[in-house]
């Protein structure tokens, strides 16, 4: 357990970046479900959510 905030203090910033990237990738899938829901557009979202992952796939292909 030592050696893990040893590595963590010695990293602090990419620590704070990943929190900080997380808290805002996890705010933005919630929001989002709570904006359909009231919309009452769930099915929507699912393509919306489908959309975003293939796109996402996508970018690691190169030309």
């Amino acid at each position: 357990m030592k050696n893990y905030f040893t590595i963590v203090r010695k990293h602090a910033g990419v620590c704070q970046f990943i929190a900080f990237f997380y808290l805002a990738m996890g705010t933005s899938k919630y929001t989002q479900i709570l904006f359909f829901q009231k919309h009452a557009a769930l099915l929507n979202y699912s393509f919306s959510y489908s959309a975003m992952a293939l796109a996402g796939s996508c970018a690691f292909f190169d030309r």
